[in-house]
């Protein structure tokens, strides 16, 4: 038998990209460990949206969250935009 691979590790680069993009030097587990409840705050919120990704991308001073989903109106309208950044205020 031969040994498997994760086929999404094959992928990386070349067909997909990472779901987090940023570089950290020595808070890293902190950083992942806020992804990982931003991530878990939207799916659970928005749980009828379809959400298929939810992209992460740090700079120094901002956070850039990109969220494919099915549903575009259930995310296009200005309130729910408010309130998405405001929960995520907190959670950061």
């Amino acid at each position: 038998m031969g040994q498997k691979t994760n086929p999404i590790g094959n992928r990386l680069g070349i067909i997909r990209g990472w779901d987090s993009n940023w570089f950290a030097d020595k808070d890293f587990a902190d950083k992942v460990v806020e992804d990982e409840k931003i991530r878990r705050y939207l799916r659970a919120r928005v749980h009828k949206g379809g959400i298929s990704s939810i992209i992460i991308e740090r700079t120094l001073k901002r956070i850039t969250i990109t969220i494919t989903t099915s549903r575009l109106v259930l995310l296009s309208v200005r309130e729910d935009q408010k309130w998405i950044v405001s929960a995520l205020s907190s959670i950061i």
